[in-house]
């Protein structure tokens, strides 16, 4: 989740993290979007979530699957037959 100043500057929002320059922000859009990241593991090592990481992926499948319905096309409705 991040907002963005009146710069266009994006900024990450961390929790716990106090908003310096506050008024700058009036009327700032919220948004969220997803982030690249990547993890390597050996083979054989086990592999441990924790519920923040758990949080960030089902996150991400949500904004993957809401941008792919977005971009389906529409069926128009079946015309009946005469």
């Amino acid at each position: 989740m991040f907002y963005k100043l009146q710069t266009d500057e994006e900024v990450e929002c961390i929790p716990g993290q106090p908003i310096t320059n506050p008024e700058k922000l009036v009327n700032a859009p919220i948004m969220l979007g997803a982030v690249q990241e990547t993890r390597s593991f050996r083979v054989g090592e086990a592999v441990t979530l924790t519920i923040g990481d758990f949080g960030e992926i089902v996150m991400n499948c949500n904004l993957c699957g809401d941008d792919l319905v977005a971009k389906l096309p529409v069926l128009s409705p079946p015309v009946p037959p005469i």
